[in-house]
């Protein structure tokens, strides 16, 4: 009698012969340096920058970003008495640096940053771009906003010259745009746009290398969490009891410096957490705990079935009629309503 024989087979899979290219032109896991920001605003709806507190950190031999330059930024549109404040408190108050590092607080202009800071590291020396909601602070930094291509993605304009005949201000295309596709409410995708030049072929094309605390914070916890109590998960020191103002004070400034100092202090913590997965995922790529998961299955050589086999349409379809997607939506909130 003729019986069906089953058979259940262990293999070993060689990635590198499976995909050649898969890891050549990834970047280092941990940048050498990292930008951390924080902006502060207005209180109206518009929401405009006021003050910026940035610092430069390096990586040393314990894994740890280590604060070598810190610096104050006011808004291009800020007024002589805005900018006297600003200066006056950086030669009365030193910066949280490292042993060894230039011992002042560094005053510039939202342009002078961006042009000085912002691009020579987020840029050209590929650092790691901080902050916690950083795409909120990203956007104070911008000078215009345009839809991108793609739905529900922003391209966000920084650097602007003035034409010398007319005067007006036009987008210095030397200088790449930054993109923001928001994911859902707690991840978005960020990253530089095109090219560091006026046409095409001309520069590099890169990426940047940009990330959310408040992201990575969920990625690891499965958790939504504001700045402090982020900072408390985590354990380190976080927020200080301050109501923002939505003007330039010697308070506002030390309160963000402390946002800043929180987040440099949150960015250790997290990515000590974040090193204890034995996974080859780059940080600003976990956008949420299933990115880590799938890691996992990345590092354990699992192949998808996808790009291991390859089945017909019409077998793909019958086996999509088996998923079933739920979805539930609640229209009218905190209402009691018939039924």
């Amino acid at each position: 009698m003729k019986m069906p024989i089953y058979l259940r087979a262990h293999t070993v899979l060689f990635r590198d012969r499976l995909r050649p290219n898969g890891n050549s032109n990834k970047p280092e896991k941990y940048p050498e340096y990292a930008l951390i920001l924080d902006c502060e605003t207005h209180l109206d709806a518009g929401q405009a920058l006021i003050l910026c507190v940035y610092q430069i950190c390096r990586r040393n031999g314990e894994g740890l970003y280590v604060c070598v330059e810190e610096g104050l930024v006011f808004a291009d549109e800020a007024t002589a008495n805005e900018q006297a404040i600003i200066r006056e408190y950086s030669q009365t108050h030193k910066p949280h640096v490292a042993e060894g590092y230039p011992n002042r607080l560094r005053v510039l202009s939202r342009s002078e940053f961006v042009e000085h800071v912002f691009y020579k590291l987020a840029y050209e020396a590929d650092a790691l771009v901080c902050g916690f909601n950083l795409p909120f602070d990203l956007s104070r930094l911008a000078v215009d906003a345009r839809k991108a291509r793609k739905n529900k993605a922003w391209s966000l304009i920084l650097s602007q010259y003035k034409d010398s005949k007319t005067g007006r201000l036009h987008e210095n295309r030397f200088r790449a745009r930054i993109i923001i596709e928001p994911k859902d409410s707690k991840a978005a995708f960020i990253r530089f746009a095109g090219r560091n030049g006026t046409k095409r072929s001309e520069g590099p094309r890169k990426l940047g290398r940009f990330l959310d605390l408040r992201q990575i914070a969920w990625a690891l916890l499965n958790e939504s969490h504001k700045l402090d109590t982020a900072c408390d998960r985590f354990g380190v020191p976080g927020k200080l009891d301050h109501s923002p103002s939505g003007q330039v004070t010697p308070e506002e400034i030390e309160y963000c410096r402390q946002d800043v100092r929180a987040s440099v202090a949150l960015l250790n913590a997290e990515l000590a957490h974040f090193q204890l997965h034995p996974i080859d995922l780059l940080p600003e790529r976990a956008i949420s705990a299933a990115s880590i998961g799938k890691a996992y299955l990345d590092a354990m050589g699992l192949i998808p079935p996808a790009e291991k086999f390859r089945f017909p349409p019409f077998v793909l379809g019958i086996a999509m009629q088996a998923y079933f997607g739920g979805r539930a939506e609640c229209r009218i909130r905190n209402t009691s309503v018939p039924v």
